[in-house]
């Protein structure tokens, strides 16, 4: 249980944040490849506090008990979220400065896909798993 209250779907929740991050992200990509600066600002904002709540939720909640059954995979789910940070920050940056870089988008899409693969196909149904036991 999480939060004293146990959700029907976890699992279901939590993919479902991959989904919405990745659309708030192509229409930042978008926007930025369209010149549209004025609504990107806003939108990156969102963008990057809903990233930070995600991966703070996982990390706060979920990886520690991760960590416990499997070290391994929590250490990397630690390292990717850590990446992940320091690219949105740098990004960030770039954006501001109207000079983001086609292939720092492309990596982050790759990174950001590869990971949320992982939890969907690894760490979510084992977290799913344990709130079921």
């Amino acid at each position: 249980m999480i939060g004293g209250e146990r959700l029907s779907s976890l699992e279901s929740m939590l993919a479902g944040d991959h989904v919405r991050l990745h659309r708030a992200f192509q229409s930042i990509v978008t926007r930025a490849y369209g010149g549209d600066y004025q609504q990107l600002e806003g939108e990156w904002v969102t963008f990057e506090r809903a990233l930070q709540q995600h991966l703070d939720a996982e990390e706060r909640t979920l990886i520690p008990a991760l960590a416990q059954d499997r070290p391994g995979e929590a250490r990397v789910l630690l390292e990717e979220h850590a990446r992940m940070r320091v690219t949105v920050l740098q990004m960030g940056i770039d954006l501001e400065l109207h000079c983001l870089r086609v292939e720092r988008v492309e990596a982050f899409v790759e990174a950001l896909h590869a990971h949320a693969v992982r939890e969907e196909n690894v760490f979510y149904p084992w977290v799913d798993r344990q709130l079921g036991a």
